[in-house]
């Protein structure tokens, strides 16, 4: 019986026309699949993907769609697109295709392209539109026990629904969700930076593009938080969602990279005895460095009060480090 189906397949494909413009030398060779359907495979249950053969995400998804029974997506998407409106064309329709896989999935698994940022980033969704992506696979989350995003640049709208989403019948429940892993883009869906660069940096960009404008520096280190703007209310939707996950039992949402930034959520079973058993609690921590304290508001999403939370903040030395603050609690889960 065939339960795996990795890419390459022996499908015939046509070249996506490339828009001529300033941006045509860095596009992609997008590739169609020729046809409307495919014929339903009633007997894979696992599909994966790598980055290699650039398809076009409808395409993508056609074959996914074909899937009825399908429990194991794995997909590693080049996403590295130049073009502004090119990409957010991409994303959404991703974002549609993601509607169409079944619900019979349980593991998904999205890896995008490590890049590159600059100062200044194109939103990946038009500014106060959906996020199709985002809800979409906040839609699919609710049947799955795994979710697992990489290099992903998200919105408040992967855990909760947003005043856009006006028919929105009732609230969101992920009644089977295990694992919740995502490591983020340093940069949300709406072109919103989780930190800014520092002011010596700025200068030292400055100056660099002075004397070699021919060459600009292509990736900014950031490391001032920049949190009241998307970070915060992106963990307090998180916090508000996991409250409705009752079989999690880890989550992890992180930005980690070399640019002196790093914030990283976590929550996991707490083990006592010398970690052989588990006493139904989970562990709760927050750390970001440079150390900045946590709003209340994000806290109160979580259903934490201060007084229930353990707190270590190190001084940085400026010439070295620019010192941490973290917090940690244990919650009762079940």
């Amino acid at each position: 019986m065939l339960e795996h189906w990795e890419l390459p397949l022996s499908l015939t494909f046509v070249q996506a026309p490339v828009r001529k413009g300033d941006w045509s030398k860095e596009s992609p060779a997008w590739l169609n699949l020729v046809g409307d359907s495919l014929p339903r495979l009633r007997s894979v249950t696992s599909f994966s993907v790598d980055d290699e053969l650039v398809v076009w995400p409808s395409s993508l998804m056609t074959i996914v769609e074909s899937l009825t029974h399908l429990t194991n997506a794995k997909l590693i998407l080049n996403d590295e697109i130049e073009d502004p409106e090119l990409r957010r064309r991409w994303r959404e329709d991703l974002g549609h295709g993601i509607s169409q896989i079944s619900i019979t999935c349980r593991d998904f698994y999205a890896r995008f392209t490590d890049r590159s940022h600059g100062f200044e980033e194109p939103p990946a969704v038009a500014p106060g539109g959906p996020d199709t992506f985002c809800i979409n696979l906040r839609t699919l989350s609710t049947h799955l026990r795994h979710l697992h995003l990489e290099q992903a640049r998200i919105s408040a709208a992967l855990f909760w629904p947003g005043a856009d989403e006006k028919n929105q019948a009732s609230l969101p429940s992920w009644p089977h969700l295990e694992t919740l892993l995502i490591q983020l883009e340093p940069v949300d869906s709406y072109g919103r930076f989780y930190a800014n660069p520092s002011p010596e940096e700025v200068a030292c960009n400055a100056s660099h593009n002075e004397l070699r404008p021919w060459d600009p520096i292509e990736n900014v280190c950031r490391a001032v938080p920049r949190p009241e703007h998307s970070q915060y209310p992106l963990l307090a939707v998180a916090g508000r969602a996991a409250q409705r996950m009752p079989r999690l039992t880890q989550l992890t949402i992180q930005r980690e990279d070399d640019t002196g930034f790093a914030a990283k959520l976590e929550l996991y079973e707490n083990h006592v005895h010398g970690g052989k058993r588990k006493d139904g609690r989970l562990r709760w921590s927050w750390y970001i460095t440079p150390a900045m304290r946590l709003a209340d508001d994000v806290l109160e999403a979580w259903g934490l009060q201060w007084n229930e939370v353990e707190i270590w903040e190190e001084e940085g030395d400026r010439e070295e480090d620019n010192g941490s603050w973290t917090a940690e609690a244990l919650m009762p889960w079940r």
